[in-house]
């Protein structure tokens, strides 16, 4: 009995016997490369790299375009499909191994390191019911964590712990801890991509904070600075209502403008010289 390995760009391309496991033969007329993840060069006999294929059953392309990027190669004149799958060579040209998903391994500290090893290994700490990681730019560790259990009292209900899920985890790398993992609703896998755009949104709120507070706070000091300086002169509140102008009403400035105007109402001389720069033009302004 064989084993025939089909995919959606390609088909008939490699088989196995059962007694074989997850070494492949490849199908007779099959150009076969095993490079460097994400790269051009051809790995060592021994080493794990990126299956790339190119051959007469193998499609030359997706009906949109923008699937194609990073999806092929050119390589000596031929083009191959990247299919994202791991292999090594046991026969050159003849057989390989399969040894997993690209995006089942990462390079840390020039090592390919499992991915899959490193979740399973955090998903034994007790606490933690099931665990996902992504090394991308940045490296992100997602760990749902068991539920209180209603029998056990608050002194008998498991721990977090913290540095043995650190511990299982390569230096720097960010631990987000979750009551639960989002699903596909169709495939009931977790879905990193929502994770991961969750961070981002986290991500975001906190820079937004961050630069919100830088604002109130220069903003502060030179709201009293510009006060003090315009006391009593009617001269320097009209300049200074001009530079409120400039901040409030130019494009350049919604976002520090929408922070002033929240924290900082304009009451006095200065407010009604603003008023008056909302009616005038600027034309009229400066004269």
């Amino acid at each position: 009995i064989l084993d025939l390995l089909l995919a959606t760009e390609y088909w008939l391309s490699f088989y196995s016997t059962r007694l074989e496991g997850r070494l492949l033969r490849i199908v007779g007329g099959l150009d076969v490369q095993i490079l460097s993840p994400g790269g051009l060069d051809r790995v060592g006999p021994q080493d794990v790299g990126e299956l790339c294929i190119c051959g007469d059953t193998v499609s030359p392309g997706y009906c949109r375009s923008s699937d194609n990027d990073g999806r092929f190669v050119e390589l000596d004149g031929r083009t191959y499909l990247r299919t994202r799958d791991l292999a090594r060579w046991v026969e050159p040209g003849v057989k390989l191994e399969y040894c997993g998903r690209c995006d089942e391994m990462a390079k840390v500290g020039g090592k390919w390191v499992d991915l899959a090893a490193i979740e399973k290994q955090m998903q034994e700490i007790p606490a933690v019911s099931e665990a996902k990681v992504s090394f991308g730019n940045v490296r992100h560790a997602f760990v749902a964590l068991k539920p209180p259990d209603p029998d056990l009292g608050d002194g008998h209900q498991t721990s977090i712990d913290v540095d043995s899920i650190r511990r299982a985890l390569p230096h720097r790398t960010s631990i987000h801890l979750l009551a639960g993992m989002p699903r596909h609703a169709a495939t009931g896998k977790v879905d990193l991509q929502a994770l991961l755009r969750a961070v981002t949104d986290e991500d975001l709120t906190q820079s937004l904070r961050s630069r919100r507070g830088r604002v109130l706070c220069r903003f502060s000091r030179t709201y009293c600075a510009a006060m003090e300086f315009c006391r009593g002169d009617t001269r320097r509140m009209i300049c200074l209502a001009y530079i409120w102008y400039a901040l409030f009403f130019s494009s350049d400035f919604k976002f520090c403008r929408n922070i002033i105007a929240e924290h900082f109402p304009l009451q006095g001389v200065v407010g009604v010289l603003l008023c008056m720069c909302r009616t005038l033009t600027l034309q009229q302004l400066r004269h």
